[in-house]
């Protein structure tokens, strides 16, 4: 079959918008779940997603052109970098900060991107590059849920060198926590949290003045003890 030049070019110039828009089109399809990322990085665990050669080789293509599937391919690279002291660790940590920051730049509005930032930063033995990016996360979405039981963890990892707009934040984090309102599962978390931190005496400096958050505070270590 020929084709005339003018169908010719028509054909090409489909080629070459199917090739640069369906990557785009599959990166928010095989996107890693922001709060599984989260998780896993802060616990040290492998992606599950990861053992999904399916799914990242797709991740992997539309990496090509989508900014956030570069940042999410960037994390499960840095999940599964197990152990510290490997220069695999070292490289995808700083793969990862660097891609993150990257797509940050186009949407700095994306709390989870900054809380994964800031976690690739610690991972990667930067910690004071990861105090910016824990506040960002808290400030752009400041009653989120779901996210209440790695901020309160990771806070306490990070309060050493936490400013006091830093510690000021966290300590709201954790009133939140306590509110009678929330999840009493998320609640218990965060108790436990504290308990394996040994920071009993710092957070009860947070929910103190207010009896009400102190004694929600009081009855969730009581069922973790």
């Amino acid at each position: 079959m020929r084709f005339s030049p003018l169908a010719a070019i028509n054909l090409l110039l489909v080629a070459l918008i199917l090739a640069v828009g369906l990557p785009g089109l599959f990166a928010d399809a095989v996107r890693l779940p922001s709060e599984v990322t989260i998780h896993e990085l802060q616990m040290g665990q492998p992606v599950a997603q990861a053992a999904d050669e399916g799914a990242m080789g797709r991740l992997d293509w539309a990496a090509m052109t989508s900014n956030a599937a570069r940042a999410d391919l960037a994390l499960a690279m840095l999940a599964d970098a197990a152990d510290p002291h490997s220069t695999e660790y070292r490289v995808a940590g700083d793969h990862a900060a660097r891609q993150l920051r990257t797509y940050l730049a186009a949407a700095p509005d994306d709390s989870r991107a900054w809380a994964n930032l800031a976690l690739a930063e610690m991972r990667r033995g930067t910690g004071g590059a990861a105090v910016i990016p824990f506040k960002m996360s808290v400030e752009l979405a400041p009653a989120s849920a779901v996210d209440l039981t790695w901020r309160c963890g990771f806070g306490l990892d990070l309060y050493p060198l936490l400013d006091d707009d830093g510690k000021a934040m966290l300590a709201r984090q954790f009133r939140l926590a306590m509110d009678d309102g929330l999840d009493t599962s998320i609640s218990e978390q965060v108790a436990r949290t504290v308990w394996e931190h040994s920071a009993i005496p710092l957070v009860w400096g947070f929910v103190a003045d207010d009896p009400a958050t102190a004694q929600r505070f009081t009855s969730m270590l009581a069922r973790i003890k």
